[in-house]
């Protein structure tokens, strides 16, 4: 049964001439009601999500505006107050909720949620509906290197191609290893997303890999391979590795004789 109270504060953000969307709202009626939610402690957040319902069946614009609006004032409240608000919301994760629901409460999440969450999170990775609103939700967080490479050996599809991308921006060089072995896979997508993460990662140990892809691909892909190889090479630079850089600068400008690929030889004389 939902919750009395906490229906009638999320009843605060419902404006019954308009069901749809807020108008005119009552700002202090509005706050009043997440302080009475907040002074409920984790049956107030519990309470909000178990109102929550199916996209598809609608009607819970007032209660995601309030949980929302909670999720915004708590990333400024004091830090035992934040987590208890964030823990609660995550422990609803494992809770007999619609998926849709769950990746609300996971946005919500990524506002205001920090390391304490991070597990709970993480076990969405490879979900196959709510993969992509975690990788967010951890990304924005940041420090969660170890949940995208707890997921990679098990991540497959669309899922192995957030994660391998994600261990890219986040710079997870210890991941490097195993992303080499897919800038050969059978799948173009998926080879070109290892490469580009490998670029950023400036992973020293991928430069014959992804020059060798790039020399081998065609058409778009091969545009795509040697764009990676060109980033690496700014990485290495960047980190004082000009060795590295300078032999995909020199290779590049050794084999793109094709007039169609002049600026890619103009591109590698920045060493």
């Amino acid at each position: 049964m939902p919750n009395e109270k906490v229906t009638q504060f999320a009843a605060q953000f419902r404006d019954p001439k308009d069901l749809k969307r807020q108008s005119n709202p009552n700002l202090q009626e509005m706050t009043a009601a997440l302080d009475g939610l907040r002074a409920m402690g984790a049956k107030g957040v519990t309470g909000l999500v178990a109102l929550l319902k199916p996209d598809a069946e609608g009607g819970d614009v007032h209660v995601r505006h309030a949980l929302h609006g909670q999720a915004m004032r708590a990333g400024g409240w004091p830090e035992k107050d934040r987590q208890a608000f964030t823990k609660a919301l995550a422990g609803t994760l494992k809770e007999d909720h619609p998926k849709s629901a769950k990746g609300f409460v996971i946005r919500q999440l990524q506002v205001a949620g920090g390391a304490e969450v991070t597990t709970a999170l993480g076990g969405w990775l490879l979900d196959d509906e709510l993969w992509e609103d975690a990788a967010q939700a951890l990304l924005a967080i940041g420090g969660t290197a170890d949940q995208f490479l707890k997921a990679l050996p098990k991540a497959k599809g669309k899922q192995q191609l957030t994660t391998v991308q994600a261990l890219g921006v986040l710079k997870i060089n210890n991941a490097a290893e195993r992303i080499r072995g897919f800038v050969t896979s059978g799948d173009s997508t998926l080879r070109q997303v290892a490469a580009r993460a490998l670029a950023d990662m400036a992973d020293t140990g991928a430069v014959a890999t992804l020059l060798k892809a790039a020399d081998t691909s065609k058409g778009f892909e091969r545009i795509k391979q040697t764009g990676a190889c060109l980033q690496l090479a700014e990485n290495l630079l960047a980190l004082g590795r000009k060795e590295e850089a300078s032999r995909i600068y020199q290779h590049l400008r050794d084999t793109r004789k094709d007039p169609a690929e002049a600026y890619i030889r103009e591109a590698a004389k920045t060493d």
